[in-house]
């Protein structure tokens, strides 16, 4: 059994070096600065094939990613136990690909664990902790034996909702204040705490408009009255790149629920200053996701929306991380 740090570096050094290579693919490959973040089957991006349940934050941006590098023509999943129950086998040289999620730990000052009688006794003085565990998943195209039921294409349905209704909605309750102006940026102001965005005529597609205006209602999520993240943060630093990773990752995450597919942005400035920080920093990916899917699941409550997460819900270890 793997101990909890070398299982905390494996994801890392996992999620990240993913990370890496996707950032410098787009920079090889043009075509790619087409293809959305999430790769979605009629409403529904990375899920379990048997359950149905849809993934959430980081796991989404890792398994499409996994679907668009070896051209997967499905974004279903199967742990391993799984596609055994159901008769089917793994095709032999196959790897597995991870779902992680987070632990909740109580450990003492000394980060002790304690026993439960211990717990109670002394319950004011423990402290949350959150360690990050995974279990395997194989896409279904990894197997076979499976039935021809999970390589069917899902047939197209009228959406539930209008997908700009759903994101107007959101705007008109986030609680943020929106101006537009003649201008040719689009900013978050902490100290006004206040989104200013270009006039919508200067926008070149609806889609363009709701990634860029959830991308600043991301930033305002860190606002001290908010989720509190470190805002003032100097263009070019490490600290700057990760929060632009986080209102990213957060604007992916909403738009993914409200329907509009997000496109990897074409920008060279963000590519790189996204590299310089994975790089030197293997946690920065996946603190910077859970943050984005921390603002998001914010969002989306504030907004009074949540009846959009009904799908998705949060990993929960299902099998030994060996299988």
């Amino acid at each position: 059994m793997e101990n909890k740090t070398s299982i905390s570096g494996k994801i890392y050094e996992t999620l990240t070096q993913t990370m890496i290579e996707l950032l410098q693919s787009l920079k090889s490959n043009p075509e790619r600065w087409e293809r959305p973040w999430i790769i979605s089957e009629n409403g529904q991006g990375a899920h379990n094939a048997l359950t149905k349940r849809t993934y959430s934050g980081i796991n989404q941006i890792f398994l499409s990613y996994l679907c668009i590098k070896y051209n997967y023509q499905f974004n279903r999943w199967l742990t391993f136990r799984q596609v055994q129950e159901l008769g089917g086998s793994i095709k032999k040289g196959s790897k597995s690909a991870m779902i992680i999620f987070a632990k909740v730990t109580k450990v003492n000052a000394n980060d002790k664990k304690k026993t439960q009688e211990e717990e109670e006794q002394t319950k004011s003085n423990l402290k949350t902790r959150f360690l990050l565990t995974y279990y395997n998943v194989f896409n279904v195209e990894q197997c076979e034996g499976l039935g021809q039921a999970f390589y069917q294409r899902n047939k197209q349905t009228e959406s539930k909702f209008n997908q700009v209704e759903t994101a107007e909605k959101i705007l008109n309750n986030c609680g943020v204040q929106i101006q537009y102006k003649d201008q040719n940026r689009a900013f978050y102001s902490p100290g006004l705490d206040l989104i200013s965005l270009p006039n919508l005529a200067q926008f070149k597609s609806e889609s363009g408009y709701y990634e860029t205006v959830f991308h600043e209602l991301g930033h305002s999520t860190g606002h001290p009255s908010r989720l509190n993240r470190k805002l003032f943060n100097l263009f070019g630093d490490e600290d700057y790149a990760r929060e632009e990773l986080t209102a990213e990752m957060c604007s992916v995450f909403v738009c993914s629920l409200c329907g509009i597919d997000f496109k990897i942005k074409n920008s060279a400035a963000y590519i790189d200053s996204w590299l310089e920080v994975l790089e030197s920093d293997k946690s920065a990916f996946v603190r910077s996701t859970m943050q984005a899917q921390t603002a998001c699941n914010y969002i989306i409550e504030r907004s009074g929306m949540q009846h959009l997460k009904q799908s998705v819900q949060q990993e929960e270890q299902i099998e030994p991380i060996a299988a």
